[in-house]
């Protein structure tokens, strides 16, 4: 029985990462709000 094992670099586990630990909804969400944060009359800049 021959077992296929496939490369695992560091872009292949953020993918997996990612895409289980903090879908691609999740991330447009927070970024959005990131992009919005404000503390007191301050704004965050991008």
């Amino acid at each position: 029985m021959e077992v296929a094992y496939e490369e695992y670099t560091w872009e292949n586990f953020k993918r997996k990462f990612l895409a289980k630990y903090f879908p691609k909804t999740a991330r447009e969400r927070y970024g959005e709000e990131f992009l919005k944060l404000q503390q007191g009359g301050l704004n965050v800049e991008a």
